[in-house]
């Protein structure tokens, strides 16, 4: 997984949706910040609108 979150860094990708075992268990994702490495575990039904609010936030910041 080191090898996707450097890419993702590399390559101005700003989140990462991680999916485990221990993630599909509880029914949630974690979404990953790559420039700031937080990590929030969020519902899967929540993913989509959960990813273009934090999208909102970037491009009123002009980051994205």
């Amino acid at each position: 997984m080191l090898n996707q979150l450097q890419y993702c860094e590399e390559n101005g990708i700003p989140f990462a949706v991680i999916i485990g075992e221990s993630e599909l268990q509880k029914g949630v994702v974690k979404l990953r910040n790559i420039e700031t490495r937080e990590e929030t575990e969020i519902p899967r039904e929540q993913l989509a609108k959960e990813i273009e609010s934090k999208f909102q936030k970037l491009s009123k910041r002009g980051t994205f």
